[in-house]
């Protein structure tokens, strides 16, 4: 009897590994399975065929094995994948796994970093050649981020981006398209004096009836032609009547003219309808700014105290007027009949245009004389940003110079941090010392 209990305690005893059914996994090994890491690491070792068959084993197998098949191509190899992928889940699933796209041989040409980026939203490095690898994070500046740049301003009815791709939506789908950027620009063999009044025309009329690339939802709109401000204030303004989505952000080089609203009614009248509002300077020449830097700041902001402000962002163009000769620059006088504080702005630029200005021969430098004081702009700017804001100046000139933009953009910070260590402690505690105790 006790030989038999004996044997019973053997034959119950666990299952040894050479038992093991051939499809059971040990536990360390199926452990190590499920870390991600390292299985796209152990996945990264194998052929690309074998990455195939892998890709059918369970879903885990497949998203890992994607990332790894698809996350080195060549640009050949997209616009392949691009091309032979009918459904269009399956191609944004492939797209977006691609990290690094590398240009081999005399394969076709790749597209700007902007337009790759925008095309494949996981994209970490570009190789143009074999000796430069190009690192480039994900922009994030509007200056980067112009997802669709059209070459004539005539191009507002583009192509719809879902033609790119072959196949159809579900029909229970409900598609919403957003566009992060628009530019709209012209091409170098444009007539400005013969199309552009039209082409503006036509162009706020598109953006009112939403047809076109406006019927898409656009977070920032870059215009980079000069437009009349008023025409540009009328356009925001009716489609906030008409309840319709405004962009978040306007980038706009605007003309003033005599007759027209100036930039300061203009701000008043988009400070609540926008987040953010950039002048745009032009690349040579003047601007079509009027307005000067003491009219701007001596005048009543009316958005700067009110509570329906959404402006968090700004960047203007004023112009600089000629000193006569053998006088100083008038004082820089703001306005300072607010009642309580600003509501303060995330980011403030101001571009001074000083391309009116002619420098004596061999000294360009005078025209800086024709600036009022640094400290003065510096308070000035203050009274619209507030403590917390970043700020930034810069200069046109008939040769426009960015090193004096980064020169004065640093003796403008150092004057900010004078300004906000000199002022005078209206609110807040301190420690009284013995004497001052009651």
């Amino acid at each position: 009897m006790s030989r038999s209990r004996r044997s019973n305690r053997v034959l119950s005893s666990p299952t040894s590994d050479i038992d093991q059914p051939p499809d059971e996994v040990p536990i360390s090994a199926a452990t190590v399975w499920s870390l991600p890491n390292l299985r796209s690491s152990i996945l990264s070792y194998l052929p690309s065929y074998a990455l195939v068959n892998i890709l059918i084993l369970s879903k885990d197998n497949l998203e890992a094995g994607i990332e790894v098949l698809y996350h080195k191509l060549t640009w050949k190899q997209c616009r392949k994948l691009e091309s032979s992928c009918t459904s269009i889940s399956r191609s944004r699933r492939y797209t977006s796994a691609i990290r690094h796209i590398s240009k081999v041989g005399t394969g076709p040409k790749l597209p700007p970093p902007a337009e790759l980026y925008a095309r494949y939203p996981g994209l970490k490095w570009i190789t143009r050649d074999e000796e430069h690898l190009e690192l480039v994070s994900s922009p994030t500046s509007y200056e980067e981020n112009k997802f669709i740049n059209r070459t004539n301003i005539k191009g507002v009815f583009i192509e719809d981006v879902s033609s790119r791709i072959k196949g159809d939506f579900p029909s229970d789908w409900d598609v919403e398209w957003d566009v992060n950027h628009l530019r709209i620009t012209t091409s170098s063999s444009y007539e400005p004096e013969k199309d552009l009044k039209s082409d503006l025309k036509r162009m706020y009329s598109t953006w009112c009836e939403k047809k076109g690339i406006f019927a898409i939802n656009v977070k920032e709109v870059e215009i980079d032609v000069v437009t009349p401000i008023e025409d540009l204030s009328e356009t925001i303004v009716k489609l906030h009547e008409n309840g319709e989505k405004l962009p978040k952000r306007l980038h706009v080089s605007i003309k003033e003219t005599e007759d027209s609203i100036n930039i300061i009614n203009f701000l008043d009248n988009m400070a609540p309808l926008l987040e953010g509002i950039t002048c745009l300077a032009p690349t040579k020449g003047s601007s079509g700014i009027i307005t000067n830097i003491h009219d701007f700041f001596s005048a009543e902001h009316k958005w700067l105290r009110s509570k329906d402000t959404k402006l968090k962002q700004l960047g203007v163009t004023l112009k600089v007027p000629p000193l006569s000769t053998d006088s100083n620059p008038s004082p820089l006088v703001v306005y300072s009949e607010y009642e309580g504080p600003p509501v303060g702005l995330d980011y403030f630029g101001l571009t001074l245009d000083l391309s009116g200005i002619r420098p004596s021969p061999g000294n360009r430098t005078d025209i800086f004389a024709n600036l009022p004081a640094l400290s003065e702009i510096a308070k000035a700017m203050f009274s619209f940003g507030g403590s917390n804001c970043k700020y930034g100046i810069g200069v046109i000139e008939t040769n426009e110079d960015t090193l004096r933009s980064r020169i004065l953009t640093s003796l403008l910070g150092a004057e900010l941090v004078h300004l906000m260590t000199d002022e005078e402690e209206t609110i807040g505690w301190k420690q009284l010392s013995a004497e001052e105790r009651v």
